[in-house]
C-alpha cells in the first residue's frame, strides 16, 4: 500500500486514542470505567470478518464508521432536552468534537475504498452487495441520513438515497 494509506490510518488511531480519553475521563467522573458496561465489539468483528482491502473499507468506514454520523446528532438531540450541568456539557463538546473528526475518517475510507475499487476494476456500487454480504438488512430500515456529513465524507447523492430509501439530496 502506499505511505499516505498508513498515515492515513496512523491520524485515525491518533484521534480514535482522544475519543477514547475524552470519554474515558467522563466516565470516571460519573464514578465508572471502561469496561464496566458491556457494549458492541462491531469492529472488532468487522475486521475479522472482512478480507480484502476493498471489503474492509466498504464495512469498517463507510459502513459501521459512518452510521455513527446517523447517530451522534440523534444523541446529541435528546441531550438538548435534559437539565444542562458540567458533566453533560463536557459530554456534548466530546460528541461534537468526535463527530466532526470522524468525518475525516469516513472521507479516508472512502478514498481507500475508491483506491481499491480502481485496484480490483470494480464499480463504487459494490459496496450495496459487500454490505448486504455482512449486514442483510443493513440498510433496510427508513432512517435518519446526516447526508451534510456523508457528502463530506464522500458519500454521492445517488448512495444516500439507497441508504435512506428516500431523495436526500
Amino acid at each position: 500500500m502506499p505511505k499516505e494509506y498508513y498515515d492515513d490510518w496512523l491520524e485515525v488511531a491518533e484521534d480514535e486514542i482522544r475519543h477514547f480519553k475524552m470519554l474515558e475521563k467522563l466516565l470516571i467522573s460519573l464514578d465508572s470505567k471502561y469496561g464496566d458496561v458491556e457494549v458492541h465489539n462491531s469492529l472488532f468483528e468487522a475486521s475479522q470478518k472482512t478480507q480484502t482491502l476493498l471489503e474492509r473499507m466498504a464495512v469498517v468506514p463507510r459502513y459501521l464508521e459512518a452510521n455513527g454520523l446517523d447517530a451522534t446528532p440523534q444523541i446529541l438531540n435528546k441531550l438538548d432536552n435534559l437539565v444542562k450541568d458540567e458533566i453533560l456539557n463536557e459530554l456534548v463538546d466530546s460528541l461534537n468534537i468526535i463527530l466532526q473528526e470522524e468525518v475525516s475518517h469516513v472521507k479516508k475510507g472512502d478514498r481507500w475504498f475508491e483506491y481499491a475499487c480502481q485496484k480490483e476494476a470494480a464499480n463504487k456500487d459494490i459496496y450495496f452487495e459487500i454490505i448486504d454480504k455482512y449486514y442483510p438488512q443493513g440498510f433496510d430500515r427508513a432512517r435518519y441520513v446526516n447526508k451534510e456529513a456523508r457528502i463530506e465524507a464522500g458519500f454521492s447523492c445517488s448512495e444516500l438515497k439507497n441508504i435512506a430509501h428516500k431523495n436526500v439530496c
